[in-house]
């Protein structure tokens, strides 16, 4: 595993696995072994974003798209304004690349190393570059399996969790679950407990004092104490990402929440994980179907729980264990890998890798 040092991934490492710590100002040497090359994994990313400086030039590379922005260049300050607006951006003021990402994700499909998440990542990557995957690779993001997962039985006091980062994407969904929860007061007797940090802490506990229910934050919880906190504090969890899944590896009955980059004001459809259709984490709202929308969908799911506990369980933990187990994923991911024909040296020395004068102007900047 190759990270920063105070990276995520880094952190989330037990003692026994290996890291590479990274340094931008230092190669990266992998050893060589002329029976079974190197494979290099990277989140999708934008071409010019690539480290450069890994040593390794015959290792065989796959992109895993993970994120539905992970080929468009960072755009976030345009949000406000819809992804009309910012693929026009796109194609009009940064067109070098747009190009040059697409054509990127062409060289990768036709290499056979590049896979999807889910559905959204793959709408977005053709929405905003224009390109039509006909046969696309899809590796759903997986975990492990916890034992504590038959430890599970419902909590005398029904206390909601959201778990998430508290970003522009996630937050909005966030907003509109604390505002519909408010709805449900006279009728329900519940708390609600945040599990996040980022730059919309603020947004949120302004947001608090607006509604008349119990809501409490914790910015952190360790990830080796997570499961144990979970199964012994939390009766229905909503999130999104792998947000979700750590709830649904316990059997934890979870809604799985949508993206939206601005307030969200038409009725939204809280629908459990299992309801979905194995293919996604989350979609962009402006995708999700309004056909099947409730006024009531928050409490119908609510009083599922508490009328059918055992059964929503048990389809949540099947669910995970069809969809996200990460002993199914890690053989699909092998098999993935022996088809692959990109080469790291060939991506290194490619032109899809310089970065332009434009794009190192914006680095100093944010100096």
């Amino acid at each position: 595993m190759i990270d920063f040092e105070d990276g995520y991934m880094a952190r989330s490492l037990s003692e026994k696995d290996k890291i590479i710590k990274y340094q931008p100002s230092e190669n990266i040497i992998l050893g060589k072994d002329e029976s079974s090359p190197n494979t290099i994994i990277f989140q999708s990313m934008t071409p010019w974003s690539i480290f450069k400086n890994i040593e390794s030039e015959d290792s065989r590379v796959i992109f895993w798209t993970c994120h539905p922005n992970n080929f468009i260049p960072d755009l976030h300050f345009l949000n406000f304004l819809g992804d009309g607006f910012k693929k026009f951006f796109l194609k009009v003021f940064l067109y070098t690349y747009y190009k040059k990402s697409k054509n990127f994700v062409k060289y990768l499909l036709k290499e056979n190393s590049l896979f999807f998440m889910d559905q959204t990542t793959l709408k977005n990557t053709s929405y905003f570059l224009d390109i039509s995957v006909e046969n696309p690779e899809f590796l759903p993001i997986a975990i492990e399996k916890s034992s504590l997962e038959n430890s599970l039985v419902p909590l005398e006091k029904v206390t909601l969790f959201w778990i998430g980062r508290l970003v522009d994407f996630k937050y909005f969904i966030l907003e509109k679950l604390i505002l519909d929860l408010e709805r449900l007061v006279p009728n329900l007797s519940f708390s609600l407990k945040v599990i996040g940090d980022g730059p919309y802490l603020k947004n949120l506990n302004s947001l608090k004092s607006k509604v008349s229910y119990e809501i409490s934050v914790e910015r952190e919880i360790e990830n080796n104490k997570l499961d144990e906190y979970l199964i012994n504090n939390c009766s229905i969890l909503f999130a999104m990402g792998t947000a979700a899944l750590e709830g649904a590896k316990l059997g934890i009955p979870t809604i799985l929440l949508d993206i939206s980059y601005k307030r969200i004001s038409q009725v939204y459809n809280y629908r459990w994980l299992f309801e979905r259709d194995g293919m996604t984490l989350g979609e962009n709202i402006k995708d999700v179907s309004l056909d099947s929308s409730n006024d009531d969908s928050l409490e119908l799911r609510i009083k599922e729980y508490l009328e059918n506990f055992k059964e929503i369980s048990s389809k949540t933990l099947k669910y995970f264990d069809n969809n996200h187990n990460l002993e199914n994923t890690s053989s699909e991911l092998l098999k993935k890998i022996d088809n692959s024909t990109s080469q790291w040296g060939k991506i290194k020395k490619s032109k899809f890798t310089s970065r332009g004068i434009v794009y190192n102007f914006y680095k100093y900047l944010k100096r």
